[in-house]
C-alpha cells in the first residue's frame, strides 16, 4: 500500500490461527475452575492429589503464555491445547481403600431440603434409595472392592450383594443388586473440582443420582449437572 503524503509501504500478511480460538475457550472453562482444584486436594477419599492438581496449574500457565506470544505457531497452539486437555484427563481422584466401610452422601448444593447429606441405601428389597443415615441400619455401609484399571465393585453389606446396575432417570430402581461378582457393574470414581467430592459412573451408564429424599437412586443422563446428584 502506497501513501502518497508519507511515501509508506505496508504489507499485510496472514497469519494461521488455527486452534487458538479452542485453546482460548478451554483456557478460560479451566480458569474458572482452578480454584476448586487447589481447594480440593487432599488425602480423603474424593479429594485431588496435588502433583495432579499442579501439572494442570503449570498446563494452564504455559497455555496462556502460549496464547499472549506474538508469532505463535499452530504447533505451539496445538501442543499447549494437547498438554491443558491431558493434565485435565490425568488428575487423580484418591480412591477408596479396600476392606473399609464408607457411607455415600449427596453433595447437593440444591433442594436442601430434599438431598443434601442424605445418603444412598439398600432396602429390604435390594432397592438403592436415599434418605437421612441410620446408624443401626447396615444398609448404609458399603465397601469398594478393586476391578483392575482403576475401577471398584461396590457392594454392600446389609444384602451381601452388589451394584448390578443403575438405571435411567425416571424409571425407578425395583432391584439393583447382584448375588455374584461376575454379575457387578464397575464403578469409575472421579473428582468433579470440589473437596472431597465425586461422581460414581457405573460401567456403559451415567452418573449415579438420587431423585430426592427416600427416593430412587437413577443413573443421571447428564454428566454436566454435577450439583444435583453428587
Amino acid at each position: 500500500w502506497w501513501d502518497n503524503d508519507q511515501g509508506l509501504t505496508m504489507w499485510v500478511t496472514e497469519r494461521d490461527m488455527t486452534g487458538a480460538t479452542e485453546l482460548k475457550e478451554l483456557v478460560d472453562k479451566v480458569d474458572a475452575v482452578s480454584a476448586n482444584y487447589q481447594g480440593a486436594i487432599g488425602t480423603a477419599v474424593g479429594n485431588l492429589t496435588e502433583e495432579s492438581v499442579t501439572a494442570v496449574a503449570n498446563a494452564l500457565a504455559n497455555a496462556k503464555n502460549t496464547l499472549a506470544l506474538d508469532g505463535k505457531t499452530p504447533e505451539q497452539i496445538a501442543g499447549a491445547h494437547i498438554a491443558l486437555q491431558t493434565a485435565i484427563d490425568d488428575l487423580v481422584t484418591v480412591q477408596p481403600t479396600e476392606g473399609k466401610f464408607y457411607t455415600i452422601a449427596s453433595a447437593s448444593e440444591q433442594n436442601e431440603d430434599s438431598r443434601t447429606g442424605k445418603m444412598i441405601y439398600v432396602n429390604a428389597d435390594g432397592g438403592m434409595k436415599f434418605d437421612v443415615a441410620d446408624n443401626t441400619n447396615l444398609g448404609y455401609l458399603f465397601q469398594f472392592e478393586a476391578a483392575g484399571e482403576g475401577q471398584f465393585y461396590m457392594y454392600n453389606v446389609a444384602k451381601d450383594r452388589y451394584l448390578s446396575t443403575a438405571k435411567e432417570h425416571g424409571y425407578g430402581q425395583e432391584e439393583s443388586l447382584a448375588e455374584e461378582i461376575t454379575g457387578a457393574k464397575k464403578v469409575t470414581i472421579k473428582n468433579l473440582g470440589r473437596e472431597n467430592v465425586v461422581g460414581l459412573w457405573p460401567e456403559g451408564g451415567a452418573m449415579i443420582h438420587a431423585q430426592d429424599a427416600n427416593s430412587v437412586v437413577v443413573a443421571w443422563n447428564n454428566e454436566e449437572n454435577n450439583n444435583g446428584s453428587a
